[in-house]
């Protein structure tokens, strides 16, 4: 993801397309379902009442940003590929009805790309960009550096830093913000030899690693839960609580990390201060967890 410099006094103006995403777009198709089900969830779409979501982790948080900006900003834009297909159709239309602006490519021979998501109480049974095409995220790395735009990467999930390590290190020196929650940013420092489990020192280390753009110095955030979130920036270590919430309250866990990406992103475009943009991501992270599925049902009241 990229978006333009941030602000460091003023408020920027929004401007049309000022955050771009760039990921595997995936459709999801969720119900509610009983565990047995999970033995036979292809047949999920003639047996039960689904919903189609545009989902894939980049479009989720892209969805969420435009969604805290308001529709008729115009500030998302997205770019992925689909199939020439009826899936591929119902992504365009639902990722437009977010007010997303979409530029899908679209392949005539491979179909668009699904995701199943069985609901079985509040949790989940669930590709990534990085394993598909180092090769594009390189190269909008390098524009970005270039022209001095902020180059955003999440850690997206443990074993990508494992299987996938190579490639993310090719796209590291052009990262300015990387997010990752506790897991992830565990199983990254075991695979890059950090010799440490803390958090604090793990969001430091990845801060020191090599970077192409010295314009600016990189900035990590780590998600951790209901745990406060650790964000490290110039040697500095600050920590963020996250919303509280009641057990009873949270009703899916899916996209809850897409989300907090969003929000922070949408506050990160409006030139806000890092306090706010992590404000925001657990405003929207808390959102998000209270839904069934990566949806946006109401008018966001984030203020």
């Amino acid at each position: 993801m990229a978006v333009e410099p941030e602000a460091k006094k003023i408020r920027v103006q929004l401007t049309e397309g000022i955050i771009l995403g760039m990921g595997n777009p995936l459709l999801d198709i969720s119900a509610a379902v009983d565990k047995d089900f999970l033995e036979t969830y292809k047949k999920m779409v003639e047996k039960f009442n689904v919903e189609y979501i545009p989902g894939g982790a980049t479009q989720n948080s892209i969805r969420v940003a435009q969604w805290l900006l308001g529709s008729d900003t115009k500030s998302t834009s997205f770019i992925g590929c689909v199939g020439k297909d009826e899936f591929g159709k119902i992504l365009a239309e639902k990722a437009k009805e977010a007010g997303v602006h979409v530029n899908y490519l679209i392949h005539d021979k491979e179909s668009t790309g699904t995701c199943a998501v069985c609901i079985t109480g509040k949790h989940r049974s669930l590709g990534f960009f990085l394993t598909v095409s180092i090769e594009s995220i390189v190269a909008v790395g390098k524009h970005a550096a270039e022209k001095n735009k902020t180059f955003i990467m999440n850690l997206s999930a443990p074993f990508l830093c494992q299987f996938y390590k190579k490639q993310m290190m090719e796209a590291m020196p052009y990262v300015d913000i990387l997010f990752g929650n506790e897991t992830e940013a565990g199983t990254f420092a075991k695979e890059q030899d950090f010799e440490t489990e803390d958090l604090k020192e793990i969001a430091l280390k990845i801060c020191a690693l090599p970077k192409v753009n010295q314009s600016r110095s990189r900035l990590v955030v780590i998600t951790h839960g209901k745990e406060p979130a650790i964000v490290v920036k110039d040697g500095k270590v600050t920590e963020y609580p996250a919303v509280p919430i009641k057990e009873e309250e949270i009703v899916d866990t899916n996209g809850a990390g897409d989300a907090f990406v969003g929000g922070f992103l949408s506050q990160l475009a409006k030139g806000n201060s890092i306090a706010e943009c992590v404000r925001c991501g657990h405003y929207a992270a808390n959102y998000m967890i209270q839904q069934s599925g990566a949806t946006l049902n109401h008018s966001p009241n984030f203020s």
